[in-house]
C-alpha cells in the first residue's frame, strides 16, 4: 500500500522573482485513509489578509478539501513561513511592499497552479487584502470564479464611525512608527509584523479616495477584465470592512457577475462574524457550506473558455 501523503502537505513555492514562499497544499486524496482518490474538481487559491498568517485559513482549506477541492494557502513574503530566518527578530531592513505581495507572490502561486495542475479550473478566495489582490497580477489564467470575504477599499472616508481615528492612523501613526522602527511592529494591533514598504504603501493607499487604483498602473483595467462569477460576503458587525467600503471595491469589478451577500442581525451565524470570524470553526461553518455550494454551481455553469483572458 502506498504511503499516505501528509495533510496538509507543506512545501515551498517560488514567487515570480524567485523569493521562497512557505505554502500548504490541501489535497482531497490525502485528507484521510479512506480517501477515494477521485480527481479534484478545481483548485482554490486562498489569498490572505494583511498581516494574517496562512495557518488562520487551515480549517477552511481543509473543509474545501472535504468537498473535493484542491486548496492552496501560502504566506506573503515577510509573514509566517515566508519570513527569512535572519529577520526572525526584526523586519528592519527587509524589503517588500504590497505590490510585491499582489504581483510577485500571488503571481508565483498562480504560476505553480498553472504548472502543476494545468487542467484544473481555478477559483480564488480573497480575505480583505486578498480580495483587493484580484486586480494586481498581470494575468490570472483559467480563472473561473472568485469569492471575497470582508474585502474592501481601504480609503478611510468609507468609514462613518472612527473615521478620524483612521485618518490619524494612516497620516500620522503608521508613517511615524515605520520611520522609527524600520518596519511596523505587531504590537500596533495590525496583525503580524509588517515590512516597511508594505506598511508605507498600505497607508498611502488608505489616504487615497480611489485606494490603490491611482497607484497601480493597469489595476482599473484588470478589475474590469474579470468576467467571472464573484461572490462577496460582508458582515454588519465588521468594523474593518463596513458596507460602503465593500461596495466601493466591488464597483471596480464592472464586468463580473457579482453576488453580494451582506449579513446582519439574525443572519449572522452565532450572532457575530466580524472581520475574522468567517474562517473560525464553529457557527460560521454554515457559511463554508454555502460558499462551497456556490463554487460548485459557479464552476458547473462556467465550463466554457476561461473568463479572464
Amino acid at each position: 500500500m502506498p504511503e499516505q501523503a501528509p495533510f496538509p502537505q507543506p512545501f515551498t513555492l517560488a514567487a515570480t522573482d524567485g523569493f521562497p514562499l512557505g505554502a500548504f497544499l490541501f489535497d482531497p486524496a490525502a485528507r484521510s485513509v479512506d480517501a477515494t482518490g477521485s480527481a479534484p474538481r478545481a483548485l482554490v487559491l486562498i489569498l490572505g489578509a494583511t498581516g494574517v498568517r496562512q495557518r488562520y485559513y487551515r480549517d477552511f482549506a481543509g473543509y474545501l478539501a472535504s468537498r473535493g477541492f484542491l486548496a492552496l494557502t501560502f504566506d506573503y513574503r515577510g509573514i509566517g513561513a515566508s519570513r527569512p530566518e535572519r529577520f526572525s527578530r526584526s523586519l528592519r531592513g527587509f524589503t517588500a511592499d504590497m505590490m510585491d505581495w499582489g504581483t510577485k507572490d500571488v503571481g508565483g502561486a498562480l504560476a505553480w497552479a498553472r504548472e502543476h495542475h494545468p487542467d484544473l479550473p481555478l477559483a480564488l478566495v480573497g480575505h480583505s487584502f486578498g480580495g483587493q489582490a484580484f486586480g494586481l497580477p498581470p494575468e490570472i489564467p483559467a480563472l473561473r470564479a472568485g469569492v471575497h470575504v470582508a474585502a474592501q477599499s481601504g480609503y478611510f472616508r468609507h468609514w462613518s464611525r472612527g473615521r478620524w481615528k483612521l485618518a490619524w492612523l494612516w497620516y500620522v501613526t503608521v508613517p511615524a512608527v515605520v520611520r522609527i522602527f524600520g518596519y511596523l511592529p505587531r504590537w500596533l494591533g495590525l496583525g503580524e509584523d509588517l515590512p516597511r514598504g508594505v506598511a508605507a504603501q498600505w497607508a498611502r493607499w488608505c489616504r487615497t479616495p480611489r485606494y490603490l487604483v491611482p497607484h497601480v498602473a493597469g489595476a482599473a483595467e484588470r478589475y474590469r477584465a474579470l468576467r467571472i462569477p464573484l461572490l462577496a460576503w460582508s458582515f454588519e458587525d465588521d468594523g474593518y470592512a463596513p458596507r460602503p467600503a465593500v461596495e466601493a471595491l466591488l464597483a471596480r469589478f464592472e464586468n463580473a457577475r457579482v453576488e453580494h451577500r451582506h449579513l446582519q442581525g439574525d443572519e449572522l451565524p452565532g450572532g457575530r462574524v466580524g472581520h475574522f470570524g468567517f474562517f473560525r470553526t464553529g457557527a460560521t461553518e454554515v457559511l463554508w457550506e454555502r460558499t462551497a455550494d456556490w463554487l460548485d454551481r459557479a464552476l458547473r455553469e462556467g465550463t466554457g473558455p476561461a473568463a479572464n483572458p
